[in-house]
């Protein structure tokens, strides 16, 4: 028997665990909300996380971790494939119809340029 692992990097953790603390940072649209499911790209390299930790760290942390954790099961060929989601639905997308927000299908997207991590 042989498996898939999906792993995500996105708003599905309990408030109160150690990874709820990882979604501070959410991007900002331009009615001044934010959507809550996934980090800011723009945030990727900098220290704000976990006493000066960068997400791109926790994530390769989180990684290794896993692949220590589970070397038997990957030598074996137990685990065939793994799927990383990076945001909502599992894609590394920027949600541009957040439909907890108001938008409903069909409609027009919003580019997510408004939020102060990600302006030029």
């Amino acid at each position: 028997m042989t498996g898939l692992l999906t792993g995500s990097f996105f708003r599905w953790c309990e408030e109160g665990t150690p990874a709820a603390g990882m979604y501070v940072l959410p991007p900002m649209r331009r009615k001044g909300t934010r959507n809550q499911e996934y980090l800011n790209l723009g945030v990727d390299n900098l220290h704000l996380y976990f006493g000066s930790r960068t997400a791109v760290e926790i994530y390769s942390d989180y990684m290794k971790s896993f692949r220590k954790t589970m070397s038997d099961f990957l030598e074996e060929g137990l685990i065939t494939d793994i799927e990383v989601g990076l945001g909502p639905a599992g894609e590394m997308r920027y949600p541009s119809y957040p439909e907890t927000q108001g938008w409903v299908f069909p409609g027009i997207g919003e580019f997510q340029c408004y939020d102060k991590y990600l302006k030029a």
